[in-house]
């Protein structure tokens, strides 16, 4: 289906609102001095209560952090000026993808999207619709500035959050062309990812980058070697790995990432399947001592190959073990088994918050 207009956004979801509310909407035309928020795309009476809608049309979770943040000040900018009644934030999109469904709940903001879906609570009520399919799906895959070779400079502005770097040492870091860089920053810029201050590219809102690129990471497109070695736990698997891994003299052969870099990170959650990136299947001949064999069935090992070698930029030691950036571990993490997602929590919280309120 189409793509609906900006205007067409607008009514389509007042109109999905009356049905999922059971309940007439209508228009208020409240003539406050919007300027120092912006009019919001409609403000609907519904019983007794009040929805400060507003339309995304571009779902990537950089035009979703911007349209809640809009939002949240109209919201409260209107109950400032002293409206009666209670006021629901509500967000509407043609299909809201699991990454901004897990932003709104961040937030607390209310939701639907024109392909059925909803989340909506207000006083004396609630409305939760999940599962129904994207009505809009658009053919081919837009270009991402989180593609493999493209997330590289991600990784690198984000392991260096603090610094300031210009494009050409920017390039030079990550070992990547100029101009193919200059092309990333710019789309990362026109998305409000990054802020170019001179010829220094920085930062400012870390935590939306890393949201941004989650929202994108598809840790399929790696190549994963499940199997077996006998181990009495992680810990020694990963040891074990480790030492039939040895190093060549100038790069690490390997890098642990998931659990396993989880653990030695912070012993996050002991483990069963520890997961190692390597260079090319070649490694798995250095694992034969260790009686490895390939199978999904009570697999304990993946063995990566990665869709792009910038994985390996910024391998640190960690308890005599090499693991990859610690933004790296958590995004794999997430398409981990066992207790991954709470050990991505806690990585999150106590290593990547950057300041921030939601951890």
């Amino acid at each position: 289906m189409k793509v609906p207009s900006e205007h067409e956004l607008v009514a389509q979801s007042a109109e999905c609102l009356t049905e999922l509310v059971e309940y007439p909407c209508r228009e208020l035309d409240l003539h406050y001095p919007w300027h120092p928020v912006g009019r919001p795309d409609a403000f609907l009476q519904s019983d007794g209560n009040a929805f400060m809608l507003e339309c995304r049309i571009t779902t990537d979770i950089a035009a979703l952090h911007r349209a809640v943040r809009g939002l949240k000040a109209r919201v409260d900018h209107v109950r400032k000026l002293g409206f009666p009644g209670h006021i629901v934030p509500l967000l509407a999109v043609p299909f809201m993808g699991d990454t901004g469904r897990r932003f709104c709940d961040e937030e607390d903001c209310s939701w639907l999207d024109l392909s059925g879906n909803a989340k909506i609570r207000a006083p004396g009520l609630l409305v939760r619709i999940e599962g129904k399919p994207n009505r809009f799906k658009r053919r081919g895959r837009p270009a991402s500035s989180f593609a493999p070779m493209a997330s590289r400079i991600a990784r690198h502005l984000l392991t260096y959050s603090t610094n300031d770097f210009s494009q050409r040492e920017l390039a030079r870091h990550i070992g990547m062309d100029e101009g193919y860089v200059s092309r990333i920053v710019r789309n990362l810029a026109e998305q409000g990812l990054i802020a170019k201050h001179g010829n220094l590219i920085r930062v400012p809102d870390p935590d939306l980058l890393l949201r941004a690129w989650l929202d994108e990471y598809d840790f399929s497109r790696h190549q994963r070697i499940a199997g077996h070695i006998p181990a009495r736990d992680g810990d020694e698997l990963m040891r074990a790995l480790a030492s039939a891994l040895a190093d060549q003299p100038h790069s690490p052969r390997y890098a642990a990432t998931g659990l396993a870099a989880a653990w030695c990170l912070g012993r996050f959650s002991a483990f069963r399947t520890a997961s190692v990136y390597v260079h090319d299947e070649a490694a798995l001949r250095e694992l034969e001592p260790l009686s490895f064999r390939e199978t999904d069935r009570g697999a304990n090992v993946w063995i990566l190959v990665p869709d792009d070698p910038g994985v390996f930029q910024g391998v640190t030691t960690l308890d005599h073990v090499h693991c990859v950036t610690t933004v790296q571990i958590y995004l794999d993490l997430h398409a981990h088994p066992e207790r991954a997602k709470e050990a991505a929590t806690e990585i999150k919280s106590r290593f990547l918050n950057w300041g921030s309120d939601d951890g």
